[in-house]
């Protein structure tokens, strides 16, 4: 069971290796951004814990249902993300880099953790521990298209003054993890969730910049 773990993170936390050199993290920034955007992340993981598993426990095995749930819950993320990057006052991508990158490096750890206590009793490495492993990419791919978005929101925009448009983009913000609630049973390879939460992320990241773009052109 432990080298199934070793194993599992050695091959989850590749890309936050190469991230953290290819984004140039640095230790001084870490120091001056993390301590207030932890409190932050702590809030929306505590609300994200005490829900799911208030409201998913009678959910169980019901993955339409579940499928909404997990969504609208996971969007409030967005919420305390931009929360932190006011608070420190991020107005450019090298600044916001550093807190993206550990809020992405956390949310993976963290749920890697919660998998693994779950399943301490009959963990053994399997085909989709593998693509589980692998889509912790997505909280990259999210974290940073929730910056991009950030940032091209006007600074003092409360979240019922955007416009449907932007609240169907900060809706769809928990669409990976909303896939990744979706219990095979059987009817497809139980490594399509991790699939579709990597390839939902990456898609709304590519959006994400797009959005950026056309608010930098004007």
């Amino acid at each position: 069971m432990l080298f199934s773990f070793i194993l599992f993170f050695i091959i989850g936390f590749i890309p936050f290796v190469a991230a953290y050199f290819g984004l140039e993290i640095t230790t001084q920034q870490t120091k001056k951004l993390l301590p207030s955007s932890l409190v932050y992340f702590s809030l929306f993981s505590i609300f994200k814990l005490f829900t799911v598993s208030a409201l998913l426990t009678e959910l169980q095995g019901h993955n339409i249902q579940t499928f909404i749930v997990t969504l609208v819950i996971n969007s409030f993320e967005f919420v305390a993300f931009r929360s932190a990057y006011e608070t420190n006052k991020v107005t450019n991508a090298e600044k916001g880099n550093t807190i993206a990158f550990w809020w992405a490096f956390l949310s993976a750890f963290l749920t890697t953790i919660l998998s693994f206590i779950s399943n301490s009793r009959t963990y053994e490495m399997e085909p989709h521990h593998i693509s589980y492993a692998v889509s912790t990419l997505s909280y990259l791919f999210l974290m940073f298209a929730m910056q991009n978005f950030v940032l091209s929101i006007k600074k003092f925009t409360k979240i019922h003054q955007l416009t449907a448009s932007q609240q169907l983009f900060v809706l769809l913000l928990g669409l990976p993890s909303a896939l990744a609630s979706i219990e095979p049973k059987g009817l497809f390879p139980s490594f399509v969730p991790d699939l579709l939460k990597i390839g939902s992320a990456a898609l709304l990241w590519v959006v994400s910049k797009t959005i950026r773009n056309q608010k930098e052109e004007n």
